[in-house]
């Protein structure tokens, strides 16, 4: 997996983890393995933490807004897509799954 695929599968995670999300049925395990082996410079790792902690944060606001947690949903499917694609997150049955 390329530093640039690395860094947008980490965000896709990011948004897995979300508590506002945790009701949505989908199955990340595949990703989650698919980002574990293989080194990442200390530069690409930073990139990808620091994306996770902006998708928490803005997370974080977005929740307390109507329909926040609708544009959440939106976001995460959007930052997957190329997973669900490609196989590497799978949908549990969840009418609000990425798609």
């Amino acid at each position: 997996m390329s530093d640039a695929r690395y860094i947008a599968a980490q965000r896709c995670l990011a948004y897995a983890e979300l508590t506002q999300l945790q009701s949505d049925t989908l199955d990340f395990s595949a990703l989650r393995q698919a980002v574990e082996p293989g080194y990442r410079s200390s530069a690409v790792a930073s990139g990808a933490r620091e994306n996770a902690n902006r998708v928490r944060a803005r997370a974080n606001n977005l929740a307390t807004t109507t329909n926040g947690v609708q544009e959440l949903r939106e976001q995460r499917n959007q930052a997957c897509a190329t997973f669900v694609e490609r196989g590497l997150v799978q949908s549990g049955g969840s009418s609000s799954a990425a798609s």
